[in-house]
């Protein structure tokens, strides 16, 4: 099982590249969306932010974990948790 965080949520099982902050609250969710197959735009309208903000988000998540695409982001996702 996973470990509840301060927030009341679930910490994520993904750590950044060292040197690199960890994830944001708001990175934890644009990955979990990302990981559960959303689009820039449907993550954007679910977390009622814009496609942009999204994909901002998502650029500094691939930036921290270094991933080169949406796919690695998966593939790092899957591979922690498995």
């Amino acid at each position: 099982t996973r470990s509840s965080d301060a927030r009341g949520g679930y910490a994520s099982p993904i750590t950044p590249h060292a040197g690199q902050q960890p994830l944001t609250p708001r990175e934890h969710e644009v990955l979990t969306l990302i990981t559960g197959g959303a689009s820039n735009k449907e993550g954007g309208h679910r977390l009622g932010i814009s496609k942009r903000t999204f994909e901002a988000h998502r650029a500094h998540l691939m930036g921290k974990l270094g991933a080169k695409n949406a796919a690695d982001l998966v593939r790092m996702a899957l591979s922690e948790i498995l």
